[in-house]
């Protein structure tokens, strides 16, 4: 008697909870989904106790079953297999089933579309993790690059001593290097204190090259200012710079 069957799952729904299916044999006249098998182990990679790998074929996969000593009592699934009605997924890297040829891309696609691709071309080498909405997080060992991008392109991009972090409007944070630079149509600060320091010189507007003046010090030197005059020196001004009229926002244009 023959130990090796192709089978269709039936149930994927173990009721101990142990990751087994029920399937009904291909080749048995009579059987089908209201007379499934026994219970069927399913062989995984790794299978540890509370640790592993968990994949379940869906209902109707067809899959190949080993009866232990050809005894329909002891089933067991070594793996699922594709056939024509069921066609290898595609991811938007490669063709489906290896087309090409190049035996590139190895990759795990969910029913609902989450992809974990693994591609070997020497194009786009790299390791690419999506989701079914399209954000993606893509290691590029190519360019030597990580980028990661949402749904609505906004995006952040690293390689070598470069990060860019981008949304979709256009506003920009680059570091690269000793260098930062914020690029966008409007910037807004909000805190109860804004500090620089460390800095031999700060520019507001491009090529600014005139410089600010400090506020105490000139308020000192405008009270005690006089002017020459005859038959001598003037008196400081009548009405005295104050404290008051030193301003702590400021607008440079």
């Amino acid at each position: 008697m023959a130990t090796f069957y192709r089978a269709v799952v039936c149930s994927n729904q173990d009721p101990k909870n142990q990751g087994r299916v029920q399937v009904r044999y291909l080749q048995f006249e009579g059987e089908s989904e209201d007379k499934p098998s026994e219970w069927a182990s399913l062989c995984q990679p790794y299978a540890s106790s509370g640790s592993g790998m968990f994949f379940l074929p869906e209902k109707n996969d067809e899959v190949l079953v080993y009866l232990e000593g050809g005894d329909l009592e002891h089933p067991t699934v070594l793996g699922t297999l594709y056939t024509g009605n069921n066609q290898p997924p595609v991811t938007e890297k490669g063709s489906q089933g290896n087309s090409d040829g190049k035996n590139n891309l190895k990759y795990i696609r969910t029913r609902s579309g989450h992809i974990l691709c693994f591609d070997d071309s020497s194009e786009n080498n790299g390791i690419l993790i999506q989701d079914s909405k399209g954000s993606k997080f893509h290691l590029n060992a190519q360019q030597e690059s990580l980028e990661i991008t949402d749904k609505n392109a906004n995006r952040i991009s690293m390689a070598g001593d470069k990060v860019v972090v981008e949304n979709s409007k256009g506003s920009r944070i680059t570091i690269s290097g000793d260098k930062i630079e914020v690029e966008s149509k409007s910037i807004s600060l909000s805190a109860e204190k804004v500090s620089v320091e460390k800095a031999n010189s700060i520019e507001l507007g491009s090529g600014a090259s005139e410089a600010l003046i400090k506020g105490q010090a000139f308020m000192q030197l405008f009270n005690a200012h006089t002017h020459m005059c005859a038959p001598g020196a003037s008196s400081p001004p009548t009405s005295p710079m104050t404290p008051a009229m030193l301003s702590q926002k400021v607008k440079t244009a």
